[in-house]
């Protein structure tokens, strides 16, 4: 989350652990955590596809900003809690 906050490409490794939200996001590179060959391609190409490499930076940034920031977090919490809300 760190270096999505930060604007950085990353390419990370999917666990059985790993939540749908991020097992179908578009905004790094993921391969499944026994896919050894296909990390290091998916490392390889932000590395050298500077294109690719500042669209998924900004799609990264974009994402964590509406979804993963802690005020984020905070307003669906206190959503899900009912947290705020003025009772009738």
């Amino acid at each position: 989350m760190a270096g999505l906050s930060h604007a950085c490409a990353v390419a990370t490794t999917l666990g059985h652990n790993t939540g749908s939200t991020l097992r179908h996001a578009d905004f790094f590179a993921a391969t499944e955590a026994t896919d050894e060959a296909g990390f290091i391609a998916s490392v390889q190409l932000l590395l050298t596809d500077d294109a690719l490499r500042t669209r998924r930076a900004a799609a990264g940034r974009q994402a964590y900003h509406a979804r993963y920031d802690w005020p984020r977090v905070v307003e669906r919490l206190a959503t899900a809690l009912g947290v705020g809300k003025e009772s009738n």
